[in-house]
């Protein structure tokens, strides 16, 4: 994706986030607003002040989410590549086979392989010894050596 159009998605992303969370907020708030929880004893019972505002915060909440949900599904597809885009990238990436094998230069030719002589790739004893990795490392100790 170019860094156009990523910056456009990721814009989306935050964009429809944002707006799902701010729907959220906005009709719980309105649903506060018009009803109150009594407890009496153990039973709870909810009084409305105004049943047809609840009602509609309450599909607004339903609705906010429902669309917020479907929204970033929809962007998601959007960045889930087809089968003939993941081929097309397959075959242009300089890991799809062998070394070198499919990766095409600038001008759309693809890259001679190099070959190793077999004397480059054995090496003496005394190299591959220095080029062994040190597990251990060298802890210093802070402990009194006695004389």
């Amino acid at each position: 994706m170019p860094v156009n159009y990523l910056n456009l998605y990721l814009l989306a992303v935050f964009g429809g986030l944002a707006a799902t969370v701010g729907g959220i907020l906005i009709c719980y708030n309105g649903i506060s607003e018009t009803s109150y929880v009594v407890y009496r004893g153990m039973e709870l019972t909810t009084y409305y002040l105004d049943k047809n505002r609840h009602d509609l915060y309450v599909n607004g909440l339903v609705y906010s989410i429902t669309f917020g949900i479907a929204f970033l599904l929809l962007l998601a597809v959007i960045v889930v590549p087809s089968p003939a885009q993941i081929q097309k990238r397959m075959s242009t990436s300089q890991f799809a086979g062998a070394a070198g094998e499919g990766y095409l230069g600038p001008s759309g030719v693809s890259a001679p392989v190099e070959e190793t002589p077999a004397a480059a790739e054995e090496m003496p004893a005394e190299e591959e010894e220095s080029l062994e990795i040190e597990l251990e490392p060298d802890i210093e100790s802070y402990d009194v050596e006695e004389e």
